[in-house]
This record gives structure tokens, C-alpha cells and sequence, in this order.
């Protein structure tokens, strides 16, 4: 009986897309390493050609990794192991060498993984979509599932918590009140997150809200100790403060980027790298969680970039008190591109100012519409609370077109 196997064909798809993805890759590491020749640029020329021909063969050597490791033809199962069929013959896993598994998903099901003692190596299985759910049947009959194990020991370590209550009705209520506070914040964040792409208006209002709401969240785990932390996973007992930030942090980043117009970003990293350490202490500082692996780290690292940059290049045009330096230009083209979800729109403005070439701007939707190619407009530079220079255009008047040809009539 232990040496009946039952068989699990992989899924072909998944076999396809991994030869596809690991053979873009090696294609994408041997064109770094070869595009000198391909487009007949002397080596001499070739900035960083060392740096380039480094990473293409990383690259290579990933990809081809990749693909010779994580092929699996087929997946055995016994009451007491599991083998899995690929490209270097069978690997046969004993339950007694198994930590236990974990169940990703996708929209076409579940996602068995199995983890190793030791290593902690993470083994993912390539089945259809029928077979994972007979799998995962094996799996629940025969090893530990490690996300009811982690669940078990949080709710043991959150009700341990003194801080949390005498008592563990007291600790319980706590622990859903951090939840809850957790929640209203997070669809606040949503709201905002309408509000900027419905109808971003008043500024002077919806800055503010974006860039306060980020900042409320880093210091929520220090006036709620124990209930609420900065925990990178959706299913927790705790109130965690990483599900507000993917509301109001892109939604910062990207209305800045769109809305201001910046002409040269010279003065930009240091304030960006300041405040991208600042907010990073801070946020680890009051995180609540003294489990601070690299999941955690580099999550926190991104989300206080974005913040830190889209609140820098807000607070640059908000706060700006600096008097306009005003050029005059034309716009020499426009259009507009839609892919499946949104429309994006640029115009292309004449040389002004700092500005020697023609610059292609995105603008929005009421910007495209009110501009016509030909049409005057008055680029507007200004210096910047950051001295991060940056400028907006706007219509010339019908008064001051006419004023100018009478200026130049009579120069001449």
C-alpha cells in the first residue's frame, strides 16, 4: 500500500507560460549582452556595456534555472510521500522531511504549496484546476496546515497580550475594535481614491486627505498598542495598518505626477531620500510587530517611496510662493490613446523658455479639450518650495494676443 502512487498530470498551460516567461527572459539576457552588434554600435560607445553584458547573463542563468527546476510533468502521492516527475527524473519527498502546507489562490482555485523542514523551501505544484482540489484532499489528510498553525499561535500571542485587556473577552473586543478602526480608514482611503478619479477638485482640500491619511496610518499601532500593527497579510486577528495604504499612496503618487508638471528633477532626490528614510524609520519604529522579515521591510520601503515622492512633489507646487517667470509657446500637436480600461491625452508644446526642443506633455481630459493645435498658450515656470522647478500652461487671452501683434507691428 505505501508504494501505490496515485498520479497527478500537470497542467499544460502552466508548463507552456513557464517556457515562455524563462525563454523571454534568456532572449531579454542575451540582447544585453549582444546589442552592440545587433545595432552596430562600436563597443568603445557602448556606455556600461560591462554592467549590461553582467545582467544579461544573470539573466540567462535565472531564466534557464528556472525553467529546468520548475518543470513538472506529473505529481505522485502515497499515504506516506509525494514525488514530483520533471526534467532531472523524480524527487520523492517523505511526510516526515514535510513542514506542512499552505493554499494560495487564483481565480481558477487553489494553489497547493508544500514547504520543507529545514530549508523552509517552498514547493509549488502545476496541476489543473481538478486536481488541485484532489490534492489539496491529500494534502489536509496528511500534513499540518501551516496557515491554521500561524493563526492558532497569533490569536495565542495577541491573548497573551496584557495590554490588550485583563481578561479575554476584554482582549477579544479590543482585538475587533482594532479591526474595525483598521477598516473605516481603509474605506476612507477607497473614497479618496474615487474622489481623485472622478473629480480631483478642490486641491487645497484633497491633498491634504491623501497625504494625511498614510501619515494617520504609521502612527496607529503606537494609540492602539497590541490591537493594531503593520502586518503584510490580509488574514490576521490584528487590526493590520498595511491594508490602508494601497488606497491613498498610488493614488498621491499618481495625481502628482499628473497634476504637476516638473522641468528638471536635479533638486528632487534628496528630499525624496530623506523623507523616504524618515517615514521608513517611523514606520517600522511603530509597527506593533517585532517579526520584521524582508517581506516586511521592502513592503514598508515601497509604500514610504511612493509616499514620500508623491508627498514632496505636492508639497513643492502647494506650498510654492515663488512669482511666476511666464514664456510664451504653441501647441504644435495633440492626441489622445486609449487602451482597454482608460484614455490618456497629450499635447506637444514649441520650444520656451529652459525648453530648446518641442516637449510632449500628458495633460487631462479638460487641459486636451481646451487646447487646439495652433493655439497660444502661456507656459508659467515656477521655482518650487523644494526648488524643484515646475511649470503649468495655460490659454493667452484674446486681449493679449492682439497686444503682442500690435507690439511686434510696431517694432517693425
Amino acid at each position: 500500500m505505501e508504494n501505490t502512487y496515485k498520479t497527478y498530470k500537470s497542467s499544460i498551460s502552466s508548463i507552456v507560460l513557464l517556457i515562455f516567461f524563462c525563454g523571454l527572459g534568456t532572449v531579454a539576457g542575451a540582447f544585453l549582452i549582444a546589442f552592440p552588434y545587433l545595432l552596430s554600435i562600436p563597443l568603445a560607445y557602448a556606455k556600461g556595456y560591462d554592467v549590461w553584458c553582467v545582467l544579461g547573463g544573470i539573466l540567462i542563468i535565472f531564466s534557464l534555472y528556472e525553467l529546468l527546476t520548475k518543470i513538472q510533468f506529473c505529481v505522485e502521492t502515497s499515504p506516506q510521500k509525494i514525488r514530483i516527475i520533471g526534467i532531472f527524473g523524480a524527487r520523492e519527498f517523505d511526510k516526515s522531511e514535510i513542514e506542512g502546507y499552505r493554499t494560495g489562490t487564483m481565480r481558477s482555485g487553489p494553489v497547493p504549496r508544500f514547504y520543507l523542514k529545514g530549508t523552509g523551501r517552498k514547493i509549488s505544484l502545476n496541476l489543473n484546476v481538478q486536481q488541485r482540489t484532489e490534492i489539496q484532499e491529500w494534502f489536509e489528510k496528511n500534513l499540518n496546515n501551516l496557515d491554521n498553525v500561524d493563526a492558532q499561535n497569533e490569536l495565542k500571542e495577541a491573548l497573551s497580550d496584557d495590554r490588550l485587556g485583563s481578561n479575554e473577552d476584554e482582549k477579544r473586543e479590543n482585538l475587533k475594535k482594532g479591526q474595525k478602526i483598521v477598516a473605516y480608514l481603509s474605506v476612507l482611503g477607497l473614497a479618496v481614491t474615487f474622489w481623485c478619479m472622478i473629480w480631483p477638485h478642490p486641491y487645497e482640500v484633497l491633498y491634504p486627505v491623501l497625504i494625511l491619511i498614510p501619515t494617520i496610518a504609521i502612527f496607529l499601532p503606537l494609540f492602539f498598542p497590541g490591537s493594531i500593527k503593520f502586518i503584510v497579510k490580509l488574514k490576521t486577528v490584528y487590526g493590520t495598518s498595511f491594508l490602508i495604504y494601497p488606497f491613498a499612496v498610488p493614488f498621491l503618487l499618481i495625481r502628482a505626477t499628473t497634476d504637476w508638471k516638473i522641468l528638471d528633477t536635479q533638486n528632487f532626490w534628496m528630499p525624496f531620500g530623506i523623507s523616504t528614510f524618515i517615514t521608513l524609520i517611523l514606520l517600522l519604529l511603530f509597527s506593533g510587530n517585532n517579526q520584521k522579515d524582508i517581506k516586511t521591510f521592502l513592503t514598508a520601503l515601497v509604500i514610504c517611496a511612493a509616499y514620500s515622492a508623491g508627498t514632496i512633489l505636492s508639497l513643492n507646487s502647494l506650498l510654492d510662493k515663488s512669482t511666476p517667470v511666464t514664456y510664451p509657446s504653441v501647441v504644435i500637436h495633440k492626441y489622445s490613446h486609449t487602451s482597454r480600461n482608460t484614455t490618456d491625452y497629450y499635447v506637444t508644446l514649441s520650444p520656451w523658455g529652459p525648453v530648446t526642443a518641442a516637449k510632449e506633455i500628458e495633460v487631462n481630459r479638460e487641459v486636451y479639450n481646451e487646447q487646439s493645435t495652433g493655439a497660444s498658450v502661456e507656459v508659467s515656470l515656477k521655482e518650487g518650495f523644494f526648488k524643484i522647478p515646475w511649470y503649468s500652461f495655460e490659454p493667452k487671452s484674446q486681449a493679449e494676443m492682439i497686444a503682442e501683434k500690435w507690439l511686434s507691428e510696431h517694432k517693425k
